[in-house]
């Protein structure tokens, strides 16, 4: 993990100032930043309280708290948008859990949580955020839901002592501009075998400690990558076989969410119109994908993935590496191309659309195929199909290459020829809240002004990758900063 903290920020001007900071073993397991407000994808089952585990005597007791997936036993993508560090109160034989939210800040997009229900009801919004944005401000806000309302900062509600997962449903406000605004999710608690080794004097978020997280249990990015889909995924309808005279085909696609009936987060980065081309009794089918804006974020599909019969994973080929995106350095793919041999309603896929506010692990959706719209095109017609055949292909990897890699958040990558042996992407996401944040501030202090980075390098496909060789990274800092601290 490489993490560098730029603290005691005065002003906000920048001039070009450049350090060089070496990295070795660079692609130590990274903690996942989720930089993001889509606070959930999580279950809507609840586990019923450990009967045995009897409430203790009347205090404040200190808990560790995460944020679960709806149907899959991973973290949400919302798990660093609150302070990983909750407090039961107990009193006269009742249990109140206090938690407390977190902004999260990632280029121009700064969210808040306008709601959370446990168990489908309100809670106590104990505080709020005195700040107003885009979608919340009283005059012009954006949202109709929550116009006029502050973000809750802290809030508190009555639990069960041992209730391991609790049911809650959130409303994100930036989501709602995908559809999606409400969203529900598992909020664990990891009870204290010993309550009285918990128990401290009074509620101070600012200084809990937070514990040590192992990869094994925090890392999303893990079963991520995973080929085999090991999750219990509801059986989807089977197709006849395609059997069509050869040429190219016209129809009808869209993304939905992965259980659920209504359009995946991820739909308006798909062009709808989809190709499908026969050749020698092979079918190939053919995506395209487009720019979708996300509070004023632009993004687009950069993987598709597309799920076999045996569960397994595969990455569609993508083509045509002419998609620009205002502040990156390499274009995206506008055409991914996968074999098909029946007429399934619905495949089971992984999408990445480079959404901030999503997350970067890929989304799971299903692709909804509309084959009664099936129709016969010339090939002039084909829109897909000529950008595959005519488009820039993928840059192929040279590793007798150096390598510069430049980041719109000041940042680049040096590596000598023959550092990596694919082609990489660097990342450098903010810390703005959750476990890794507090890590840091607990151990430098705080500021009146502070920007934390942690580094990821992949390949091509989203999968963690290493150099071989040491390799540098730049950062543009401030002009004015009294202080700057790195870690390894």
């Amino acid at each position: 993990m490489g993490v560098i903290v730029i603290d005691r920020l005065i002003g906000q001007s920048w001039s070009r100032r450049l350090t060089k900071i070496k990295y070795r073993n660079f692609n130590k397991q990274l903690i996942r930043i989720i930089v993001s407000l889509a606070l959930v994808t999580g279950l809507l089952f609840s586990f019923l309280p450990d009967v045995s585990a009897a409430t203790p005597p009347d205090g404040i007791y200190k808990v560790k708290l995460s944020l679960m997936k709806r149907y899959d036993e991973e973290k949400s993508m919302g798990d660093g948008a609150f302070i990983p560090t909750g407090f039961i109160t107990v009193s006269g034989g009742r249990a109140k859990l206090r938690i407390k939210m977190v902004p999260l800040t990632a280029f121009n997009f700064r969210g808040y949580l306008s709601e959370l229900l446990v168990k489908d009801k309100p809670v106590n919004v104990l505080s709020r955020y005195d700040e107003y944005d885009v979608y919340n401000n009283p005059t012009n806000g954006k949202d109709a839901k929550f116009k006029g309302v502050k973000y809750p900062k802290e809030m508190d509600f009555d639990v069960e002592w041992g209730e391991k997962d609790i049911f809650v449903q959130v409303y994100v406000p930036v989501m709602g501009e995908l559809a999606s605004g409400d969203q529900k999710a598992r909020l664990r608690i990891d009870w204290p075998s010993n309550p009285e080794s918990a128990k401290v004097s009074s509620i101070n978020f600012d200084s809990s400690p937070v514990e040590d997280v192992s990869p094994a249990s925090s890392d999303t990015s893990s079963s991520a990558y995973q080929s085999k889909d090991t999750r219990n995924l509801p059986p989807l309808e089977k197709g006849e076989n395609i059997s069509l005279e050869p040429g190219i085909y016209k129809l009808d696609v869209s993304l939905f969410h992965e259980r659920e009936d209504k359009a995946s987060m991820g739909n308006n980065a798909m062009v709808h119109d989809a190709e499908l081309v026969s050749k020698d009794g092979k079918y190939t089918f053919l995506l395209g994908s487009t720019t979708m804006e996300v509070s004023n974020i632009t993004a687009s599909l950069v993987s598709l993935q597309i799920r076999d019969d045996n569960a397994y994973y595969h990455f569609a080929e993508p083509h045509a590496f002419d998609l620009s995106i205002p502040g990156e350095q390499d274009k995206r793919p506008e055409v991914f191309s996968f074999d098909l041999v029946r007429k399934d309603p619905m495949i089971y896929v992984k999408v990445d659309p480079k959404v901030k506010p999503m997350g970067e692990v890929p989304v799971g959706a299903r692709l909804k195929i509309d084959w009664t719209s099936i129709k016969k095109i010339e090939e002039s017609e084909a829109v897909l199909y000529k950008k595959m055949k005519s488009g820039t292909p993928r840059k192929k990897f040279d590793p007798k290459e150096s390598i510069h890699k430049i980041l719109p958040e000041g940042f680049e990558l040096l590596a000598q020829p023959g550092a990596f042996k694919e082609n990489i992407v660097f990342k450098a996401n903010p810390v703005t809240g959750g476990a890794s944040f507090q890590k840091i501030t607990q151990k430098f202090g705080r500021a009146r002004s502070m920007k934390i980075y942690e580094f990821k390098i992949e390949n091509d496909y989203g999968v963690p990758t290493k150099p071989s060789k040491d390799i540098t990274i730049k950062a543009k800092l401030a002009s004015n900063i009294v202080k700057q601290m790195a870690t390894k």
